[in-house]
């Protein structure tokens, strides 16, 4: 199951990557950073550690979506 966990972090590591190209903000890289220590611990055995920084990269990735949408809207695209 820790293999399965670790490919599904690796697929939202490689996603993330492209949405830094597409929508450039400083805090993707605290996201990456997050994510790679996740997976870090994920292959170390201690999968349940990996939640927290989990967690955090999540956090990232929403405040960046929710300022690209404000920012949509502000300019009457949405």
């Amino acid at each position: 199951s820790q293999q399965v966990i670790g490919a599904l972090v690796s697929m939202v590591a490689n996603e993330i990557q492209v949405a830094m190209k597409m929508a450039p903000d400083e805090r993707w890289e605290e996201a990456v950073t997050h994510i790679n220590k996740a997976l870090v611990m994920i292959h170390s055995n201690v999968a349940q550690e990996a939640t927290f920084h989990l967690s955090r990269a999540l956090s990232q990735v929403t405040s960046i979506g929710q300022t690209a949408m404000t920012k949509l809207v502000e300019d009457k695209i949405l």
